[in-house]
C-alpha cells in the first residue's frame, strides 16, 4: 500500500530479520557486556520511556484511539521514543493495530496468535478509509516513517558514542529485546482464552492476563480494552493496576495530559 503524503509502507519481514538479530546480538552480550546494576536499571528506565510512555501512551493509547488529550511538545517526544522501542514508526503501529481491531482473530489480522515474532505482511486499505489521512500534516511521524531505520540506528550509534558498547547494549539494545520479546508475547496470551479471563464478550478472543498487563503497562488488561477502545484506562476492576494509565496521569499533574470521558 502506497500513500501519496507518508511514502511506501514498510517491508515487514525487515522487521523479522531485525528481531532474529537483535535476539542474537542479545545472546552474545554476555560474552562482552560488563554487568552493572547502574546498566539494569538504565535499561528499565529506557524500557518505561519506550513502550510505557512512547508505544502504550502515544502510540496505542493517544494516536490510535485518540482517548485522552496530550500536549504537542509531549506528543513529539512520545512519538520519537515509541519509534525507537524498535516496534516500528508511528504510522506503522497505528495502522497494524487499526486493522488489528477491525479483523481482530480473523482473516486480516496482522498478529494473530498463532503466529508469535511475527507480523503477517500485506495492505490495509480499510485501515486507511479510518483514518490514516490524518497524517498528511503530521511532519515528525512522517518523517520517522520515511527515515525509520536511519533514525533507529543513528540513536543506538548515540548510545554507543555517550556511553561505549555496554550502554549500547543497557540503553538500546536490551530495552529493544524487552520491548519486541513482550509485544509478542502479550499477541499471543492477550488472544488465546486458556491464558486469561473475559470479564466482556466480545466477537474476537481478546482476554485479560495480569502478567502480561503488568510487563505491558496495563496493554495485558486486553479484554477491558476490546470492549472499551476508546478508554485511556484500561481498568475495569479497582484491583486491575494499568500503570500505562498512571502515566498518563503523572503528565497530568503538570498539564501536559487531560483525560477524556470514559465509556
Amino acid at each position: 500500500m502506497t500513500d501519496t503524503n507518508t511514502g511506501h509502507w514498510f517491508k515487514f519481514n525487515r522487521f523479522n530479520k531485525l528481531t532474529f538479530a537483535a535476539i542474537l546480538l542479545f545472546l552474545s552480550s554476555f560474552f562482552i557486556v560488563e554487568f552493572s546494576w547502574y546498566g539494569v536499571l538504565t535499561s528499565i528506565l529506557m524500557y518505561i520511556v519506550t513502550i510505557g510512555f512512547g508505544v502504550s501512551v502515544t502510540f496505542h493509547r493517544y494516536i490510535t484511539h485518540s482517548s485522552f488529550n496530550m500536549h504537542p511538545v509531549l506528543l513529539s517526544a512520545g512519538k520519537f521514543f515509541g519509534s525507537m522501542a524498535g516496534t516500528g514508526s508511528p504510522i506503522m503501529w497505528v495502522q497494524i493495530h487499526r486493522s488489528h481491531h477491525i479483523h481482530s482473530d480473523k482473516d486480516g489480522d496482522p498478529h494473530p496468535p498463532k503466529h508469535i515474532m511475527r507480523t503477517l505482511s500485506g495492505s490495509y486499505p480499510d485501515v486507511d478509509r479510518h483514518g490514516l489521512r490524518k497524517f498528511a500534516g503530521d511532519k515528525v511521524s512522517i518523517f520517522l516513517h520515511r527515515n525509520y531505520f536511519m533514525v533507529l540506528y543513528a540513536y543506538a550509534l548515540a548510545w554507543l558514542i555517550l556511553g561505549g558498547l555496554d550502554m549500547l547494549f543497557y540503553g538500546f539494545l536490551y530495552p529493544v529485546i524487552l520491548a519486541i520479546s513482550f509485544s509478542n508475547i502479550l499477541n499471543v496470551m492477550a488472544h488465546t482464552r486458556a491464558t486469561g479471563y473475559r470479564p466482556f464478550q466480545t466477537s474476537d478472543n481478546s482476554v485479560n492476563n495480569p502478567l502480561m498487563a503488568l510487563l505491558v503497562f496495563g496493554e495485558g488488561w486486553h479484554n477491558n480494552h476490546h470492549r472499551f477502545p476508546g478508554n485511556a484506562n484500561f481498568r475495569q476492576k479497582w484491583w486491575e493496576l494499568d500503570i500505562g494509565y498512571g502515566i498518563i496521569y503523572f503528565f497530568s499533574l503538570f498539564g501536559l495530559t487531560s483525560p477524556k470521558k470514559q465509556q
